[in-house]
């Protein structure tokens, strides 16, 4: 499957085929990190999260892995989001709106949890 940009929606993986995508509303100086006890797999070069507690398994693209990596706890979705605009310089708004997207769902699925916002 080929992704109109460089970070595209997550797939869920199991019973709940379909994802409903909405965008919610955040602030790009909340900074994010990963909930405890997930557990990311490298499957023959397909990349499987899995958090236990939920028992929710997704199914990370390349670009939406990149965003996972850079919620660190230290870095705000404003500078991922400036961090992947660097890379892609002819995409900066579609980078914004995706990064925002990806940590949206990745929130809801209670695999990225909000550390607190900068300033």
């Amino acid at each position: 499957q080929v992704c109109s940009s460089p970070i595209a929606a997550l797939q869920l993986v199991g019973s709940q085929a379909l994802f409903a995508t909405f965008r919610w509303l955040m602030p790009n100086t909340d900074i994010y990190k990963h909930a405890d006890d997930c557990l990311l797999e490298d499957m023959d070069g397909e990349c499987l999260l899995y958090h236990p507690e939920t028992t929710t398994t997704l199914h990370l693209n390349q670009p939406s892995l990149v965003v996972w990596n850079l919620c660190d706890g230290e870095r705000s979705v404003a500078e991922i989001i400036a961090a992947i605009q660097e890379a892609f310089p002819d995409q900066t708004e579609q980078v914004a709106e995706d990064v925002v997207d990806v940590v949206a769902q990745l929130s809801e699925k209670k695999v990225l949890v909000k550390v607190a916002a900068q300033g």
